[in-house]
């Protein structure tokens, strides 16, 4: 009997010394792999006559107006100077003016030209009289390309 636990204790000291208790846990890494089938198919290239645009047309109905001044809230009086701006100037480079009163009736409007280069961004600048009105006012640039505008609500004084 004491020989079959003398070679128990032997076998299992042989296995400890062969595998050492590991000190720290076992890390797992995954490494994901995957496969992918692309196929491709040689494109048809058909000659053509016309030749192909060089540039990206503006698209005009993304065009956006902007007062700089006046702001909404000033107090001004007649002759009303503005000065406002756009990102995209459209081929005929006209912007109409108009001044309401707080009803909207039109006291008066004037056409300005859009300074830069057609397709660019711009600026735009000039004044506008009004004569027998004092109050609350909207002044309202529009594109007369696409119908883009912009508002702002003034105060006109003597």
């Amino acid at each position: 009997m004491w020989r079959i636990s003398t070679l128990l204790l032997g076998c299992l000291l042989l296995c400890c010394a062969c595998n050492p208790i590991p000190t720290s846990a076992p890390t797992l890494t995954i490494v994901p792999t995957f496969t992918a089938t692309i196929e491709f198919s040689p494109a048809e290239i058909t000659p053509t006559s016309t030749p192909r645009p060089t540039s990206t047309p503006h698209n005009i109905e993304s065009m956006w107006l902007d007062f700089v001044t006046p702001i909404s809230g000033d107090r001004l009086s007649s002759p009303i100077r503005f000065r406002g701006r756009t990102n995209i100037i459209p081929s005929n480079r006209e912007i109409i003016v108009r001044l309401y009163d707080q009803n909207w009736n039109l006291l008066n409007e004037t056409t300005t030209m859009l300074q830069d280069e057609i397709g660019q961004a711009g600026t735009f600048s000039g004044e506008i009289t009004v004569s027998g009105y004092t109050g609350p006012a909207i002044l309202v640039a529009e594109s007369k390309k696409n119908g883009a505008n912009i508002a702002t609500r003034i105060t006109i004084e003597p």
